[in-house]
């Protein structure tokens, strides 16, 4: 929701006013076109993102159904679901059919945020390890997106790294780490 979020719905808003002519897009330039939006950022609350999209119109239709659907509408359907089956005495103990409903939709509801969190990072370790290592490639001037130098830039700067088992060979302790890292080590 930080980076990719923003970015790829200001692509999306970008197709959008290339495919009706918007005349905004003139006045665009291309750097600004290719330059990428961050949530948080001084220029994502009043500079170039808000060329593309407001920011009530990215809350509303970009991070605004992840989080209902997410964070609300599962503790919900936990705490009602927890409710009827206290009212209809199948859990043990002989609950009442609020504090079932009060503890599922916290227990629900921790188990979402924890696992936001833990996929964030899996995902974030899975992604840094490819692309932050001392031995890449750098380079100093911008590549615009789907360039030939775009794509041999992505070639170029991701790292192909084995993981083996330890012993020189490739057993199920390196499969797990593969599986693990997507099979993004092998680029």
């Amino acid at each position: 929701w930080f980076y990719y979020a923003p970015n790829t719905f200001k692509v999306l808003s970008l197709n959008r006013m290339r495919r009706e002519a918007d005349p905004r897009l003139e006045k665009l330039s291309t750097q600004l076109q290719e330059d990428p939006c961050v949530v948080g950022d001084w220029h994502f609350l009043l500079g170039p993102s808000s060329l593309f999209f407001s920011n009530v119109e990215f809350f509303v239709r970009v991070l605004g159904p992840f989080f209902t659907t997410r964070f609300l509408l599962l503790p919900a359907a936990a705490a009602a679901a927890a409710a009827a089956l206290a009212a209809g005495g199948v859990l043990p103990g002989g609950a009442e059919p609020l504090a079932a409903a009060h503890a599922a939709a916290a227990a629900s509801l921790v188990n979402l945020v924890l696992a936001e969190l833990l996929t964030n990072a899996h995902a974030f370790l899975v992604v840094a390890t490819n692309h932050c290592g001392d031995d890449l490639y750098r380079f100093e001037q911008h590549a615009a997106p789907r360039s030939p130098s775009f794509y041999m830039r992505q070639v170029t700067s991701s790292v192909n790294f084995a993981t083996g088992d330890g012993r020189g060979g490739h057993g199920h302790a390196a499969d797990c780490v593969d599986f693990l890292h997507g099979w993004l080590n092998y680029q």
